[in-house]
Formats: structure tokens, C-alpha cells, sequence
């Protein structure tokens, strides 16, 4: 799955966000203070897939609330918050299929978040 976003989201060695830097923003929305979501989350996610529940999962965590939060939003002019406007359908299918990934594959508290984000922000 990774590889998949990592091609769909175009991510190369000019716009990826090292490991270092993620595991020392585990929540991006929070702790990067010019959070994008479209310049950080697709590495973030790729993340995720490689390293699943690992460091007991604050990561996967912090990308799921940003994905989360992005996807209620409902202005694509607040910066911080415009992920799924600034994602293709392409995008959002694959932004989807890490989220059902993320069900079936991580220890999250709250399934009903990811599940709202399916079906209310990311399903097309």
C-alpha cells in the first residue's frame, strides 16, 4: 500500500518527509507550525503503513486526527484544513483505502472516527 501512495501522491526524494521528522512530530496538525496537509500527510500515511504500531502508535494517530480533521472541513481556503479539496478523486481513493487499512491493520482508540472520515469526507 505504500507504494501506492507514494506514487499517487508523486512523493520523491525532493518532497518526503523523513522518518526523523515525523517521529518527532507524531501529531502534524498540532506541531508543525506551517502545517499543509498536502505537503505532509501523504508521508505521514506512508509512514504508517511501514511502521503500523510501532512506538505505541502515536503517529498513526496524529495522521488519522489530521486526516480526520481536514475532512470536516468545509472551506478549502483554511490552509491548514484543505486536504481533501486539494486531493484528486484518485487521491481521495487512495487516502480511503489507508484509512480502511488503518481498521483492519492498527490499534486505534476511536474506529468511529476513521469510520465517519470514510464514509462522510473521503468516500467519493
Amino acid at each position: 500500500m505504500y507504494l501506492e501512495i507514494i506514487e499517487i501522491f508523486g512523493i520523491n526524494e525532493e518532497n518526503q518527509i523523513n522518518d526523523e521528522f515525523i517521529e518527532s512530530h507524531a501529531d502534524p496538525m498540532w506541531e508543525i507550525t506551517d502545517f499543509e496537509p498536502i505537503k505532509y500527510l501523504p508521508s505521514y500515511m506512508v509512514w504508517c503503513v511501514r511502521n503500523g504500531n510501532r512506538d505505541g502508535n502515536l503517529v498513526c494517530a496524529g495522521t488519522i486526527n489530521a486526516i480526520a480533521e481536514s475532512g470536516r472541513s468545509r472551506s478549502p481556503n483554511i490552509t491548514h484544513l484543505n486536504f481533501k479539496y486539494r486531493c484528486t478523486e484518485q487521491q481521495k481513493l487512495i487516502v480511503t483505502r489507508f484509512l480502511i487499512w488503518c481498521l483492519y491493520n492498527l490499534s486505534y482508540e476511536d474506529e468511529n472516527q476513521i469510520k465517519r472520515s470514510i464514509k462522510q469526507c473521503y468516500s467519493s
